[in-house]
């Protein structure tokens, strides 16, 4: 049985038929606050295994699609910024942007020309951009559950609180990960990513596959396979330190590896805390022996 088949047993929004790609949302080039220019950076980043990428500088709308190729897809975006007060601010990735949004009309006027031309949007880095997690509301498609530039700079990567809050307040709100990079120069790449599960390499297919939420967030381990028989759920993974099934609060459960040791497979019960949390969707979360995690997206219960 080939991967792609293996992969293809999966649970709810990943049962699709396709392959998976492996993609970046989030990077910077000269055109704002990179250190390399686009032709640079996108080599760079086909260099390291990637299949698709959008470029995001700030406040610039990318005009680089054009340089796709049949096995490399390059999205055209724009990362739009505005100060709220003093210590936060909001960062707003816009995904497949394809008419320039920047000018002097404000924020919210450049974010709804993006929403007007289908764009995916995405709230950046919401840990490092001082946004209150009880304030924070869904006007958007995902928000970054882990940057890699945050997390480097100030230790301010890691957004799952406020998407746990979300989906806490009922929003089916997708999680992505991204390197934000900026610094090309410094192998500031591949540090963190989303595998989209689609029926080809293309802008409509991947697209569609991101507005339903068939990928997966990762910082290097890989989701192989789900599936639900009854109120058995079934993963593997590749070699981890732990798989966990995860739900709002202190409901989950875990599978974690004896000390020096690496699982691969996992079975949880549905069924379990089902009186204490019977609505809560659910999702999955593993972390291999580097620290480093995956997220799915959520999964029907």
């Amino acid at each position: 049985m080939n991967e792609d088949t293996k992969q293809a047993r999966w649970l709810g929004r990943y049962a699709s038929p396709g392959r998976w790609y492996k993609g970046q949302l989030h990077l910077h080039t000269t055109a704002s606050d990179g250190s390399s220019d686009a032709p640079e950076t996108l080599a760079g980043y086909r260099q390291r295994g990637f299949d698709f990428l959008c470029v995001t500088d700030h406040n610039v709308t990318s005009r680089v699609a054009r340089l796709s190729t049949p096995d490399f897809l390059i999205l055209d975006g724009i990362e739009l910024d505005v100060a709220v007060r003093l210590g936060e601010c909001i960062h707003t990735v816009c995904i497949d942007v394809r008419e320039p949004v920047e000018g002097e009309v404000d924020y919210a006027a450049r974010l709804a020309a993006a929403r007007e031309q289908g764009a995916f949007i995405v709230r950046a880095h919401p840990y490092w951009s001082g946004n209150s997690v009880e304030t924070l509301e869904a006007d958007f498609h995902a928000v970054e559950v882990y940057n890699d530039v945050c997390e480097k700079l100030n230790g301010k990567g890691c957004g799952l609180p406020h998407w746990e809050r979300l989906i806490e307040k009922g929003h089916d709100v997708l999680a992505v990960a991204a390197d934000d990079c900026h610094w090309m120069d410094r192998g500031h790449a591949g540090l963190g990513w989303v595998m989209v599960r689609a029926a080809e390499l293309t802008r409509d297919a991947i697209m569609a596959a991101l507005f339903a939420g068939e990928f997966y967030a990762t910082c290097g381990p890989r989701f192989e396979r789900i599936e639900k028989d009854g109120d058995t759920l079934r993963v593997r993974t590749t070699p981890v330190e732990s798989i966990s099934l995860a739900t709002i609060g202190p409901f989950a459960q875990r599978e974690v590896a004896d000390r020096g040791e690496t699982v691969t497979e996992a079975v949880f019960d549905l069924t379990r805390n089902a009186e204490e949390a019977p609505s809560f969707p659910y999702r999955l979360v593993c972390r291999d022996g580097r620290g480093r995690f995956a997220w799915t997206n959520l999964l029907t219960r």
